[in-house]
């Protein structure tokens, strides 16, 4: 999606009072829209427009940006720690407008993406347990490497691009030094049989060996000895395993 490149200037002279006061909230159409998609941008574009006691903006092209880049990196790192989980795009500029009473500067809303350290996506991690588990998220992987493009030996192809964000798949997967992906996961079963099919399948080398946790036999379906015996005896490894992979 093209855009202008957009000058930030105060709206109000000093001692001149603003037609209207901001609202301190977006309209429920904005707080709807995602502005990454064209229906969602124009929406809150115009929004942002509609500020005059905060900011006026002046399309002019090839004109420098005139607002604070380090300060505006500053305040976004507040609302984005607050709200770990994730925001909506389209709720940020009333989050940084209730915050800061000014209006994020349109140009950061396009250059998000390219503050990776201020805007990180979110990581999931997935523990898969027991026989249903294992297979389950056997499964899963394989259909995240197709939409992600993923090979099952780890690798991307330098080519392709990656849907959904230039790194969405970062939630699911971590990337070594060499450029192989690997899934944010941990395997665990007593029981070998089934962990041993992922060893040798056909994805194999897309998981990391410590990430694949078995014990010598199973429980047989007895609580007891599952809890206090032989699974006991794994729940340390696998605590660790993942606390590496929060880390």
């Amino acid at each position: 999606m093209g855009k202008e490149v957009v000058a930030v200037r105060a709206a109000v002279q000093p001692g001149r009072r603003a037609d209207r006061p901001a609202p301190s909230r977006l309209p429920l159409d904005v707080r709807r829209a995602d502005p990454v998609h064209e229906a969602g941008y124009p929406v809150l574009m115009d929004y942002l427009r509609s500020i005059p006691s905060v900011v006026r903006m002046e399309h002019r092209m090839g004109e420098p940006e005139v607002y604070n880049v380090e300060l505006v990196h500053s305040r976004l790192s507040e609302p984005l720690a607050k709200h770990w989980h994730g925001m909506w795009l389209s709720k940020l500029p009333g989050v940084y407008l209730d915050m800061f009473s000014q209006a994020i500067p349109p140009e950061a809303l396009d250059k998000l993406d390219t503050w990776t350290h201020i805007c990180s996506g979110p990581e999931c991690i997935s523990i898969h347990v027991g026989q249903a588990g294992v297979q389950m998220g056997n499964a899963c992987w394989e259909l995240y490497c197709l939409e992600h493009g993923i090979q099952p030996d780890g690798q991307m192809p330098s080519d392709k691009t990656h849907g959904g964000g230039e790194n969405s798949f970062n939630t699911f997967f971590s990337e070594t030094g060499a450029g192989k992906h690997v899934p944010r996961a941990v395997f665990v079963d007593l029981e070998p049989t089934v962990i041993d099919e992922v060893r040798s399948g056909t994805y194999r080398q897309l998981f990391h060996p410590e990430q694949l946790i078995t014990g010598k036999e199973d429980a047989a379906n007895n609580y007891a000895r599952g809890h206090y015996t032989i699974g006991k005896e794994v729940i340390d490894m696998v605590l660790d395993r993942t606390r590496k992979l929060v880390r």
